[in-house]
């Protein structure tokens, strides 16, 4: 699916987006005729222009085609067959998924090269979340790069706590950490960091979380270095660490006892502001506003142009955007968009643009689910504004989550118009694949028959093999 947590690829698009004109408010006071939006019944009766069909036989047949016969590079047709393999366990087709298994298992991951890898973990992966973990982990063991091959092992232990088996995950976790922790830091050519450690502890770390081995995580996350670039900008590892941490954390002593343990923002490297964020977004979902609000006040002045003040614009914006669905949720409509014009997210720069129009998103849910549909389709149309413009404020990745969001919101018929008929076929593919999961199979469909067979075959295939999938389920 559509991944929710930032950590999308690149996306070269196919969308027109700019800030917005006019308030939220504004929206709100607007007729329903006065509000220009995509004409969604259009782009849903586009026609079919590759043939297939709604029948789980026939998509899963085709998927297996493409990627048996498509000419690319062994280990992309290994990451495709694992692909169609792990759908396949997930429609129950056990006998199917054994056997395109089984030319997955036949390529030898130690003889891949450091692109390659990244292919390797995708496969190793899918045998995991297929529940073949013996199978998983010989496949990882055979990666030679240290830090993917950490990695991966710890997402491995991340499925097998899913399935229950407690004790083994912990204890690859606790192995992966080990090994992660004796990384050895270093700098690249051009002076910055060297980032291989960063990125492994920064994985086991979620994983532990995952796992609910909190203290072991926190541990984890502690010790994962930072890095700063030649040219000045941070990689700030330790951010999704903490993020997965405080998100498992289920009770507002839970999260005190992890914000009294964490050091303050560092006002001159902006690291730890990433962690005092997600503080205050838990704090906002479990009620605490008002600590919530008083966590982003502390933010320091960010008016400048140096990658740290923008670090702190970006991260009191998602707080921002957090506190205002909260708003949304405990109380109303007007309370959320008074609070909203009044917060951080009425600025005029990129990262405000997302996350206003992502609070946006969230504030029409939380409006939807007290059946007021007209007022969230207000909402809704007042987050997608900024697309009618000439002057994008969002970035690649920034527009696929936004697509993501619509689609949770189950606001298909806003999201599809979204995307141009010239639109690349990779990012077609991921809306198609996020539309399967969330059962919209006609429009996956329609998305994926205007993809063609020659170019971006994994991520077709990927959508394919999904949407089979659950077809089969939802007809048992």
């Amino acid at each position: 699916m559509l991944n929710s947590k930032r950590t999308i690829g690149v996306i070269l698009l196919l969308f027109i987006v700019s800030a917005s004109s006019g308030s939220a408010q504004q929206a709100l006071q607007a007729s329903p005729s006065e509000i220009s939006t995509p004409d969604a019944d259009a782009t849903r009766r586009q026609p079919a222009s590759q043939g297939l069909t709604l029948d789980a036989d026939k998509l899963f047949g085709h998927a297996l085609q493409l990627a048996r016969t498509a000419d690319i590079d062994p280990y992309r047709r290994a990451q495709m067959l694992s692909e169609i393999a792990l759908q396949l366990t997930y429609a129950n087709r056990i006998e199917q998924a054994e056997t395109v298994f089984a030319d997955v298992l036949e390529f030898d991951l130690a003889q891949a090269t450091l692109n390659e890898s990244a292919r390797s973990e995708k496969i190793t992966l899918n045998l995991a979340k297929a529940g073949r973990f013996d199978q998983a982990l010989e496949k990882a063991n055979q990666i030679q790069a240290a830090s993917l091959r950490i990695k991966t092992q710890a997402s491995i232990a991340e499925e097998m706590a899913v399935a229950g088996q407690i004790e083994p995950a912990k204890t690859l976790l606790l192995s992966a950490l080990e090994e992660g922790q004796a990384l050895t830091d270093g700098y690249m050519s051009n002076g910055s960091c060297y980032i291989a450690k960063g990125d492994a502890l920064s994985v086991v770390a979620a994983s532990l979380a995952k796992a609910q081995q909190i203290d072991a995580a926190l541990l984890a996350a502690s010790q994962t270095p930072n890095c700063q670039t030649g040219t000045g900008f941070w990689l700030y590892y330790q951010t999704p660490a903490y993020d997965t941490i405080i998100d498992q954390l289920e009770t507002l002593g839970a999260v005190q006892g992890v914000y009294r343990d964490l050091p303050a923002p560092d006002e001159e490297t902006g690291e730890y502001y990433g962690a005092h964020t997600a503080i205050a977004i838990k704090l906002a979902e479990l009620g605490d506003l008002t600590q919530a609000q008083q966590i982003i006040d502390t933010f320091r002045s960010a008016d400048f142009d140096d990658p740290v003040s923008a670090t702190i614009r970006t991260n009191r914006a998602r707080g921002h955007q957090a506190i205002a669905i909260a708003v949304a949720k405990q109380e109303d409509l007007e309370a959320a968009l008074e609070f909203l014009e009044k917060s951080s997210l009425t600025a005029d720069n990129n990262a405000v643009s997302l996350e206003r129009s992502l609070a946006l998103i969230g504030i029409g849910e939380q409006v939807a689910q007290r059946q007021q549909p007209q007022a969230a389709t207000r909402v809704f149309t007042q987050a997608i504004a900024p697309f009618n413009s000439q002057n994008p404020p969002f970035s690649q990745e920034d527009v696929l989550e936004i697509l993501q969001a619509l689609v949770d919101a189950n606001q298909v018929d806003l999201a599809l118009p979204l995307i141009s008929s010239d639109g690349r076929p990779d990012i077609i593919g991921k809306v198609a694949l996020g539309l399967a999961d969330a059962g919209e199979y006609e429009a996956a469909l329609d998305l994926i028959n205007t993809l063609p067979d020659e170019d971006y075959q994994s991520v077709k295939v990927a959508a394919i093999a999904t949407l089979a999938a659950q077809l089969e389920k939802a007809s048992l």
